[in-house]
């Protein structure tokens, strides 16, 4: 029997309309994939007003050319340096939640608690949920809204404390600083 014959039997067929399907599927998704990402360019940026400083691609889209996460783009963000504010007996950072965290390094004076507000600006399902795994903290962002958290500080500088998404595709630090 040949090689021709034999891929024509009824059973063979079907099976090779379906390895073709899912190899032109595989396909558009590697191309997809490449086509989505983008290219990202320096930027140093500092505001006075927020006490923000970028450094590195771009912000809050957290897309950078590599692959992030596919429900909102998040993952491999550039570092965007912030400092909490000192506020009477506390100190105190907003953080914007938009497929990342703007800013998503926070630096913090040591002993002295946090009050933190994450405002998130969309919809999508990786960023509704912020969590800070040393301190076990787990808390949902509403869509469009803010969610404001006290967060214990350290005595000791040279600490971190990472907060990532609920997926672990976003992430952030809060350094603890002199």
């Amino acid at each position: 029997m040949s090689v021709i014959e034999n891929l024509r039997k009824p059973e063979r067929v079907r099976r090779n309309i379906v390895i073709i399907w899912l190899c032109v599927i595989l396909g558009v998704m590697v191309v997809y994939a490449f086509a989505s990402g983008s290219e990202s360019t320096a930027s140093i940026t500092d505001d006075a007003q927020t006490g923000y400083t970028q450094t590195g691609g771009s912000s809050g889209s957290g897309s950078d050319g590599g692959s992030g996460c596919a429900c909102c783009g998040g993952g491999n963000q550039a570092e965007i340096k912030g400092q909490a504010i000192a506020a009477g007996d506390r100190q105190e950072v907003t953080i914007k939640v938009q497929g990342g965290y703007d800013p998503n390094t926070i630096e913090v004076k040591k002993g002295l608690p946090l009050r933190i507000t994450f405002e998130r600006k969309s919809t999508n399902g990786c960023d509704k949920q912020i969590v800070f795994p040393s301190l076990g903290i787990a808390k949902d962002l509403p869509d469009d809204g803010s969610l404001t958290l006290d967060i214990p500080i350290p005595d000791a500088a040279g600490q971190t404390i990472d907060f990532t998404c609920g997926m672990s595709m976003l992430s952030g630090k809060i350094v603890v600083v002199e």
